[in-house]
């Protein structure tokens, strides 16, 4: 490999206690979505969606977990639980 110039990537962070503390914490708030919703439990839908805001892709997600939750509350009152 040949390299040309001094110029170094300071652009990605590099392996930092700091990144290491908010990858853990990413992970253990994912891991929690997972426990409360099922791990397919917002995959019953296919498809891709395509969205113009981060907004609109928040607002469709939440709309997903409401639907779930409600569903989820339906079956126990159904089963009696």
């Amino acid at each position: 490999m040949r390299i040309v110039g001094k110029r170094r990537d300071d652009s990605t962070p590099g392996p930092t206690g700091e990144n290491l503390k908010r990858g853990a914490l990413l992970n253990e708030n994912m891991a929690r979505i997972r426990q409360a919703f099922g791990y397919n439990g917002l995959a019953r839908i296919k498809g891709a969606f395509r969205y113009k805001t981060h907004e609109e892709a928040d607002k469709h997600l939440k709309e997903l977990m409401i639907s779930h939750i409600a569903d989820q509350k339906k079956e126990k009152a159904k089963n009696g639980k």
